[in-house]
């Protein structure tokens, strides 16, 4: 496939050079569709050469064909480049000018789309809803509220709030800084409303902890014919593995295979994990079996699986799988396998995993590594270990560190460590109520201990 359309771009490109060698031109429409043509292939160098024959034949006052050419080395990612061209045009239209500033925001640079549109208004061009809507993109990248504000009220003025496309980049906005009021009424007022519409409500609502009105508002888009796009279903699955819902769950599994994106990676990962929060461990092994691909990600869900089911065995079978299969093993396989390790309490084959990994796979040992060490020396009850490595290990334990080994104080009834390690987590997390309570109770028998053998 990709042969193929590298073939048709140096056959275009074969093309402009007869042109160019018999001074004839091709008309506007044409040699857009060129530009397009070779961004859609990435044929940027021959997009280059295509710009040479544009300079040649005194093509800068075509606006239509110019703005083509910004957009090509806008979407290559060659911003100075496209500045060039867009400052070379003998007009520049109100779409080359949103052209620059949708290439700037994409590529991160922020600051410049800002300046960009300031020049834009003290130029006398007015914006449009396309404008607005990626200075809006540009408050999300850098979490600038104030200026989406000021953004919101300019829409307004000018009647555009209501245009879906500027309303589903507000909602997404006001979601993601948690202000649901917000986002509820400028969904409510959005005119023609979408999938993408649905998609930021729900996911607004997700993020606010309202997973059951998330649930209830999928069902509403459902009912009203609304079709779901990729990130929808990936937020409702990730709803129903905090709800646990199975049954809402296996609806959202069936609506993927319907919709064609279940065999999409980050969606079959979505589905695993669903299962496996649900306690379903064989219906999630079937989903990874039945993916066509899969990355580090699936392995490392699979695993997080095994371990919560208890399976440790059954994980560590899946480490081998993935050697044989040359599979990637990263920080997060590592850190699942020592809770695998830890649930099953094989505490002398999660130490060589750790070593393991970083001598053969490059996988640094880091601070979660090192607390689910902890947890596994806690559960198989060799505390005083647990302590010694506590005090070496080269990372400032966190108040998790500290509720692995409270964890372990627990299980095996050691109450004097138990409340060091609750002083811990009580220092670290102030707002846990779990370590103040087991505080208080150590606290508790420790004095009636002291009355008992008075």
């Amino acid at each position: 496939m990709m042969k193929s359309l590298f073939d048709e771009a140096h056959l275009m490109l074969q093309i402009i050079r007869l042109l160019s060698k018999y001074n004839s031109r091709l008309d506007s429409f044409t040699l857009v569709c060129l530009l397009q043509g070779y961004i859609n292939q990435g044929a940027f160098l021959e997009g280059k050469v295509l710009h040479s024959y544009l300079v040649k034949i005194g093509a800068q006052s075509n606006t239509f064909v110019w703005t083509a050419l910004v957009d090509m080395y806008s979407k290559h990612g060659t911003m100075e480049e496209a500045c060039k061209v867009f400052s070379a045009m003998t007009e520049q239209t109100l779409v080359s000018w949103n052209v620059m500033i949708v290439g700037f925001v994409k590529h991160g640079l922020i600051d410049r789309a800002w300046k960009l549109f300031r020049q834009m208004l003290s130029d006398s061009m007015s914006p449009d809803v396309a404008t607005i809507t990626s200075m809006v993109q540009a408050c999300i990248a850098t979490r600038n509220l104030d200026s989406a504000r000021l953004l919101h009220f300019f829409a307004t003025l000018r009647n555009l709030d209501s245009h879906s496309l500027f309303g589903n980049a507000m909602t997404d906005l006001y979601g993601k800084f948690n202000y649901l009021n917000d986002a509820q009424c400028v969904f409510m007022r959005i005119e023609g409303k979408d999938s993408v519409s649905w998609a930021a409500m729900l996911s607004a609502y997700a993020l606010a902890e309202l997973k059951d009105r998330c649930l209830i508002s999928f069902y509403e888009m459902l009912q009203q014919d609304f079709k779901p796009d990729k990130s929808t279903f990936l937020c409702i699955l990730n709803v129903c593995a905090s709800l646990m819902t199975l049954d809402v769950g296996r609806i959202v599994h069936f609506l993927t295979v319907e919709a064609s994106v279940e065999q999409t990676i980050d969606i079959s990962n979505a589905i695993m994990n669903m299962y496996n929060k649900c306690g379903c461990i064989n219906d999630s092994q079937q989903v990874l079996r039945s993916m066509h691909a899969c990355d580090t990600v699936s392995w490392n869900t699979m695993i997080a699986g095994f371990a919560q089911s208890g399976y440790g065995f059954e994980a560590l079978q899946l480490l081998h799988e993935m050697e044989e299969l040359g599979a990637n093993m990263d920080y997060v396989t590592l850190v699942e396998l020592l809770y695998a390790c830890s649930h099953a309490g094989i505490l002398d084959v999660g130490i060589l995993l750790l070593f393991m990994l970083e001598n053969e796979h490059g996988v640094r040992a880091g601070l979660d590594h090192c607390t689910g060490l902890l947890d596994l020396f806690g559960r198989t009850g060799r505390l005083d270990e647990a302590f010694n490595f506590v005090d070496r290990i080269p990372f400032q334990p966190s108040g998790t560190t500290w509720k692995s080994l409270l964890s372990g104080c627990r299980i095996h009834n050691d109450l004097r460590r138990a409340h060091t390690a609750a002083e811990f987590v009580v220092d670290l997390e102030p707002h846990c109520d779990a370590a103040y309570l087991l505080l208080y109770n150590t606290s508790a028998i420790a004095i009636y201990d002291d009355i008992i053998w008075q």
